[in-house]
Parts: structure tokens; C-alpha cells; sequence
């Protein structure tokens, strides 16, 4: 007689399941996440924002720009996951303080975790996939936003909800300079914030222009004009 677990029975009706074309993507207000947000749409998935408070020093900024970008391309209404108190297990510039290098915007396991709340969210709302931001430009940058940092959390979510479930990356061929032009022609390039040290004030985004990430956008953003 075969012994069958809950894994065994949940994977055999996953396989059954009728998809629904949902994909939850990772939504932070930068270009390259409200890029991945265009193609999606574009291509014709439900697309569900998630955004994640995780104590970042711009976070009040990311949220209020998160909510106008899904607004201005109709998505669904963004879900926002407070998990603030990880700055307690870690010691990254990037909650509270003033990251200026990657070296000090490091915190461990960021995009892992991130990737693992959507595949919960996933998982609630039915979605086929989760999508994150990830263009080529960012491989060695931080060992959790690779290629195949993404492959294998597509594994291990698939092993953890005993059902298929894909990380769609629709920005990984593509160069920065193809990723500004797709949300500049979709007039959204003031929806978007790359500082991380970003400030709202008197109704004003308030960057830094001198963090890697302000420096990077406006070296870019000057190539293009």
C-alpha cells in the first residue's frame, strides 16, 4: 500500500489547477521594478503589487509613489507588508541610516525573504507566478539578486506550496538604458525613485544625488536625455 502525505495529495491537485494568469510582483517604486510591472501588464497577466516595509530609510516615499504607479497603470490595489522590525536581526545603512555604497545597502537575504512573502501572497490569491525586478545588470552585485538566485527560489517555493509556481523575470535581457525608455514612454519616470536615502517633504521627494543608486540613475538618465 503507498503512503501518501499531505505534500504527495496537494502536489497531485496542483498539477490539476487551472491557471489564473495572477502574478504578484515586487513593487518598490524603482525603474526597474515598474518596468517588470509595464511588461506584465503589457503581456497580459493580473498584475497583484506587493510592497514590503522592512524599515528602509525611504520607505515612506517607495509607498506613496507604489500606490501612484499602480493607480496610473491599473493594477490591482498594492498590498503592503510591514515587517519593520527587521532591523532588529540586522545592521544595513539602508534601515534608518544613510546608505551611500552597496557595501552599506547590503542586508542579508533581502530579495530571498522578499521572494518568499510573494510566494505566500501567491499563494493566497491563487497566482501562477511571482515577479521581481531583476535585469542582468544587477548579477554580482548582491549574491540574492542573480539569475540563479531566482531560479532556485522558484524551486524552492515549488517544493514549499507543493505546486507549480514561476519567478517571471521580463527585464533579464534587457540593458538600463531599454528599462528607463519603457517607463519614460509610459510617463513615469517621476513615479519612480532609485535614492536610498530619499525623503518626502512638504509634498517633495528629497534625494541624496550622491548614494551608488542616485549616481547610477543619474548617469543613466543623462546618457538617454
Amino acid at each position: 500500500m503507498s503512503v501518501k502525505t499531505k505534500w504527495n495529495i496537494d502536489f497531485l491537485d496542483g498539477l490539476k489547477r487551472v491557471k489564473t494568469n495572477r502574478v504578484v510582483v515586487l513593487y518598490s517604486s524603482g525603474i526597474d521594478s515598474t518596468a517588470t510591472a509595464i511588461l506584465l501588464k503589457e503581456q497580459g497577466y493580473d498584475v497583484f503589487p506587493l510592497f514590503i516595509h522592512y524599515g528602509q530609510s525611504n520607505s515612506e516615499v517607495e509607498s506613496k509613489l507604489a500606490d501612484r504607479g499602480a493607480t496610473h497603470l491599473g493594477l490591482n490595489n498594492v498590498q503592503k507588508v510591514d515587517i519593520s522590525n527587521l532591523v532588529a536581526l540586522c545592521s544595513s545603512k539602508l534601515t534608518g541610516g544613510e546608505a551611500m555604497s552597496a557595501k552599506e545597502a547590503w542586508l542579508p537575504a533581502r530579495n530571498t525573504l522578499f521572494l518568499i512573502f510573494a510566494g505566500i501572497y501567491a499563494q493566497t490569491i491563487d497566482a501562477d507566478a511571482i515577479s521581481i525586478g531583476y535585469g542582468t545588470y544587477d548579477n554580482f552585485v548582491f549574491g540574492d539578486n542573480m539569475l540563479v538566485h531566482h531560479q532556485l527560489a522558484e524551486v524552492l517555493l515549488t517544493l514549499s506550496l507543493a505546486r507549480e509556481i514561476e519567478v517571471v523575470l521580463p527585464i533579464k535581457s534587457m540593458d538600463k538604458a531599454e528599462v528607463i525608455d519603457i517607463v519614460r514612454g509610459h510617463n513615469m519616470l517621476d513615479m519612480t525613485v532609485s535614492c536610498w536615502n530619499a525623503k518626502w517633504q512638504d509634498g517633495e521627494i528629497i534625494v541624496c544625488n550622491q548614494c551608488a543608486n542616485c549616481v547610477e540613475r543619474n548617469t543613466n538618465l543623462a546618457m538617454e536625455g
